[in-house]
């Protein structure tokens, strides 16, 4: 498995057993790379591994100290990680702490010092890669998927409230994970762990302080920076491949590539007859740009069955099992060796929450009220599960994203709140599995995960944010020739729904259900609704229609499909949460932790 892994045991007797449980389990493919830290005196196993994608590397800081990486820096494209890797740890350990927060990349650092004895686990600001880590009065094990560590620990117990977030928000908050005392590692931050204490502290906070520009000073430095972002991303003798979809993100990046006469391939994917993809294909044929479509035809689900298991186990159920499709077609990319560049993280900088909680509050309810109506999936929403789980498990819920909004205050105004909850929340515990996935095959880089120019974003007022005044900025300086292609969205601004894009195929969800082996499930109209034949029913009368993920953005089409579907069948509940149901059951099959009562 991609990622960083390891533990620290007090029982010297059982190291050899804990070595072979967490190697077995992070073993995916013989193929795989991995390097190794043992420290037998101090009962230590460390290792990283990789696939085809993102590169791991290992050196020797002195003959105490040694460290391990997963990921990439990138001060210059193309420099040797080993040495900036070297500097790096040799600059933190010399107190220099703040060394982090200035640094680029997407990494996950783990540091051995022997004497004194002390393990140092580092990611970058933005949290690009996942760790989760669980300690006892007996062991300590981390590792960057959940599975790992609950087949090194025996009898580890669901967290309740950790499972509720992930049910209705499709992800648990502030660090936790749906296994109780397992914790996931904040973006930003260092975990210390020494002979008898572990400690993690924050470096990174994304404090914003709005300024005054004039127009044509800020428009040059959106400029200047994202040119360095890419420039130190990418270097010209590698085989470059860039996402292209209809959406704002990527077409940022295809309106420098062109402008800088990049000799790059395109990447999309969707049914013939998606918007999405035929937004990319019309731009790749008017600017004659060579383009791997992946396109979702009825015999990819064949395949879904193969995939479904890989995906849960590599993703810890985070990765919605309807993209099951990412697989197969990372693996026709990573046959290319590629680098890829792709637009994710572009959406900190748009500043869709304040326009959403402008629209409908007008700045009257609390943000607290707002992130819970906001995050919850649409059956929670409206209530179609019974009063009993709502009352038991959602008031929990709100307390919690009251707490982390009470934590980070002092961050700034209301509408940067919101930005730095989805930071947080959703880009750092969710969409960073979604990269660990991906770099397994093709080693991804994301030129919007920019110190610099994130930094920027924080200088410039949320009333210029709300206006895309980066994306606008890019394209009319880049390649405004791009702007008489039609947005995915008619040119609206894309809303949030949930922080997950309303996703439904109805035959992924009728085999999903029957492969997760629940017969019955309690909703607040039909106290128990037998799954089986709801099956059968939403098979016969769905469409059978595949369409690209990116089409279900445009809601009001979306939506009608879908309650069309559920009014000829008086179906109670949403499809998107049958479906993220099912993979919670899934993901808790796979981890041995199943417990019924939770879902009656």
């Amino acid at each position: 498995m991609p990622g960083i892994h390891g533990f620290i045991l007090k029982q010297k007797e059982i190291f050899e057993i804990h070595k072979k449980q967490l190697s077995e389990a992070i073993t995916w493919n013989k193929t795989d790379q991995s390097v190794h830290i043992e420290d037998i005196e101090h009962s230590v196993f460390l290792t990283a591994n990789r696939g085809s994608g993102s590169p791991i590397c290992q050196v020797k800081i002195s003959p105490n100290t040694e460290a391990l990486m997963y990921g990439e820096l990138y001060p210059v494209c193309g420099a040797d990680q080993s040495a900036l890797l070297k500097d790096l740890v040799i600059k933190y350990l010399s107190s220099d702490e703040s060394v982090f927060s200035r640094t680029d990349g997407a990494f996950l650092i783990v540091i051995l010092e022997q004497k004194p004895f002390k393990i140092h686990i580092i990611n970058d600001i933005f949290g690009a890669f996942p760790l989760n880590y669980f300690h006892n009065d007996n062991s300590i094990v981390f590792s960057s998927q959940i599975y790992p560590i609950v087949k090194t620990i025996k009898n580890l117990k669901i967290s309740e409230i950790g499972l509720t977030e992930y049910l209705t928000l499709g992800f648990p908050l502030n660090g936790r994970t749906v296994i109780d005392g397992i914790k996931r590692l904040w973006p930003g931050s260092i975990l210390v762990i020494s002979e008898n204490t572990i400690r993690e502290t924050q470096y990174f906070e994304p404090h914003f302080h709005a300024k005054k520009w004039k127009t044509r000073q800020l428009r040059k430095e959106i400029v200047d920076r994202f040119e360095n972002a890419f420039s130190i991303r990418y270097k010209n003798d590698e085989n470059l491949i860039t996402a292209l979809s209809g959406g704002f993100d990527t077409r940022v990046l295809w309106a420098y590539l062109l402008n800088k006469q990049i000799k790059c391939a395109a990447y999309s994917h969707g049914s013939d007859e998606s918007t999405d993809l035929n937004i990319a294909r019309s731009i790749s044929a008017n600017y004659d740009i060579p383009i791997i479509d992946f396109t979702l035809e009825k015999d990819i689900f064949k395949q879904f069955n193969t995939h479904l298991y890989t995906l849960i186990n590599m993703g810890d159920g985070y990765i919605q099992p309807e993209n099951f499709f990412m697989l197969p077609a990372y693996k026709i990319l990573a046959d290319k060796n590629p680098v890829m560049m792709d637009g994710v993280g572009g959406q900190l900088y748009r500043r869709q929450l304040k326009r959403r909680y402008s629209n409908l509050f007008h700045g009257k309810k609390s943000l607290t009220h707002f992130l819970y109506h906001q995050s919850l999936h649409l059956g929670f929403a409206q209530k179609f599960l019974n009063a009993s789980f709502l009352e038991r498990y959602l008031s929990n819920v709100y307390q919690d994203i009251e707490d982390y909004l009470h934590k980070y205050r002092s961050i700034g105004a209301n509408e940067d709140l919101l930005d730095t909850f989805h930071m947080h929340q959703s880009a750092g515990l969710k969409f960073s599995t979604d990269l660990l996935v991906q770099s397994y095959y093709v080693n991804v880089r994301q030129p919007f995960y920019d110190r610099s120019l994130f930094e920027l974003n924080r200088l410039v007022p949320p009333a210029l944010r709300k206006r895309h005044i980066f994306h606008r900025t890019l394209v009319d300086h880049y390649f405004s020739q791009l702007k008489k292609f039609p947005l995915e969205t008619k040119g609206l601004s894309i809303p949030y729904h949930g922080f997950r894009l309303l996703r439904t195929i109805p035959i992924i969800t009728e085999a999903l259900i029957k492969r997760a082996g629940a017969n019955t499930i309690a909703f607040k109209k039909n106290p128990i609704y037998n799954i089986n034949a709801l099956c059968t029913e939403s098979l016969n009368a769905s469409l059978h229609h595949e369409i690209s993920d990116y089409d279900y953005r445009d809601n009001s089409f979306w939506n009608q499909r879908i309650f069309e579907d559920l009014r000829m069948q008086n179906i109670k509940v949403a499809c998107t949460d049958k479906l993220q149901l099912l993979n919670t059951i899934l993901m808790l099959k796979k981890l041995n932790t199943v417990d019924s009562d939770f879902f009656r």
